[in-house]
């Protein structure tokens, strides 16, 4: 994903023209880590420090949703956008705030978004102190013990990138820096040598440069690397103007998006929009869909195939339980013939062998004995294993049936989980799949705490 320092700069330039001294009407925290803040001019910011999709974009209105709350409305609500800027080359972007109170006194505060991949983040700062108010993801000293984001902690930025800055460099440090790369291909090795340089970016430059992607750094020559160089300026120069890009995958799914139009990517696989924000809320959209879907069809999917597993593991159980069922005459058999030869028997014995008088060849029949009981005993023991046998053959045999139907319902809904596409049919399943006992209804957390405190409450 191409959050990189191109789109990062044309993406406050949009912000800037669009709410600039506007102000704040709400905030509200719309997942965890996600923000989205209401301005009076009717446009709204989406800001989305997840670890694996982070972004920032105007959005159209959301719908609204009980599981939306409001995120520090005291500084956010009623403030007035002052400032809009990039920090530097970093994937840092600073909204600088300030709220009237009744009295004429200001509230000032910082917006900090840090789209620095699975490091991003949302941090609200007091201006004034320097002291963070809050953040979407809090990290102790356990997690980084150099940097600790937490309320009342003093705010310290991500470490300064070490990379080459176009803008303030020079050709001889770009000469350099890339030759430090020798093993690495060309594109890799801009990444490693630039400051906020992206893998399309890189390949962009390579591209306009007439350089193999694969090349390796140190077969560039003189001429390769200046015009590398001077590509790399012209880019970190240019604006997104009225267009942007999204580029898509051999199945259609969006796979990134850029402010210059790719000439190596086919016309198929690419789509101009009217603005970088707009290149963006559609690649986050339907990325955040798609990833929805999969974790929700994963939940589905972990969730069948254990219950598939312990319901085979029962179909095999009443198998063996049917069969032993099915042997039940032997077992009344054995008995008579203990009956019957009662004084050929010793307690004490563990096996005898008796002629099988219902055998018309009269074979002998193995017969396992208790030591501890005597003959008698050992008969009533065969006929009660008997009884128990032939009175549970037909429940077992109405368990097996409905097991192996269960097992067959699991196995359908095992398909229907791999194959459906829409994340409300996926949720349509979830919900059949609870009804039916399958998954487990969850209960919200507060909900959950609230049912333990009325267990726990004992009268006077």
């Amino acid at each position: 994903m191409a959050f990189d320092y191109i789109t990062i700069k044309n993406l406050v330039e949009e912000f800037r023209s669009e709410i600039l001294g506007t102000q704040v009407k709400e905030s509200l925290q719309t997942e965890e880590h996600s923000l989205l803040l209401r301005f009076d001019e009717g446009h709204h910011l989406t800001i989305c420090c997840s670890p694996h999709l982070p972004a920032i974009f105007l959005s159209p209105p959301p719908v609204s949703s009980p599981n939306h709350r409001l995120w520090q409305s005291n500084y956010l609500t009623g403030s007035v956008v002052q400032n809009i800027e990039q920090m530097g080359t970093d994937r840092i972007i600073h909204f600088q705030l300030e709220k009237q109170s009744r009295v004429g006194t200001a509230k000032r505060a910082l917006l900090i978004v840090e789209l620095i991949g699975r490091n991003s983040n949302i941090i609200l700062v007091d201006k004034d102190n320097g002291l963070i108010i809050d953040t979407l993801r809090r990290v102790t000293h356990q997690m980084n013990r150099f940097r600790q984001i937490l309320p009342k902690v003093a705010y310290l930025p991500p470490p300064p990138q070490t990379r080459l800055n176009p803008q303030t460099g020079s050709l001889t440090e770009f000469k350099e820096m890339i030759c430090s790369h020798p093993d690495h291909t060309v594109v890799h090795a801009l990444v490693g040598t630039i400051v906020g340089m992206s893998m399309l970016t890189a390949r962009e430059v390579a591209f306009r440069s007439g350089v193999d992607w694969e090349e390796k750094s140190i077969s560039l020559n003189r001429e390769k690397l200046l015009e590398l160089w001077e590509n790399i300026r012209s880019l970190y120069r240019q604006s997104s103007g009225e267009k942007a890009f999204i580029l898509f995958d051999e199945k259609k799914s969006p796979v990134d998006f850029c402010i210059f139009n790719p000439s190596w990517v086919l016309a198929e696989q690419k789509l101009q929009v009217s603005s970088l924000n707009k290149a963006v809320e559609y690649f986050w959209s339907q990325r955040s869909q798609a990833q929805r879907r999969n974790q929700l069809r994963l939940s589905i999917s972990t969730r069948l195939s254990k219950t598939l597993v312990s319901c085979r593991n029962k179909l095999e159980q009443l198998k063996r339980e049917l069969a032993e069922a099915e042997n039940a005459e032997s077992l009344r058999t054995k008995g008579e013939l203990l009956m019957a030869s009662i004084g050929q028997i010793e307690k004490g014995q563990t096996e005898v062998k008796l002629s099988d008088f219902y055998d018309p060849q009269g074979q002998e029949v193995s017969i396992v004995l208790d030591p501890k009981l005597s003959p008698i005993e050992n008969a009533r023991q065969y006929f009660r294993r008997y009884r128990k046998l032939r009175k549970g053959k037909t429940i077992t045999a109405e368990r097996l049936a409905q097991e192996r139907k269960r097992a067959e319902e699991l196995e359908d809904y095992c398909k229907q989980a791999e194959t459906l596409t829409d994340y409300a049919d996926l949720l349509g399943l979830k919900d059949e799949l609870a009804q039916k006992g399958y998954l487990k209804i969850e209960i919200p957390s507060k909900k959950r705490d609230k049912e333990r405190k009325k267990e726990n409450i004992t009268p006077r």
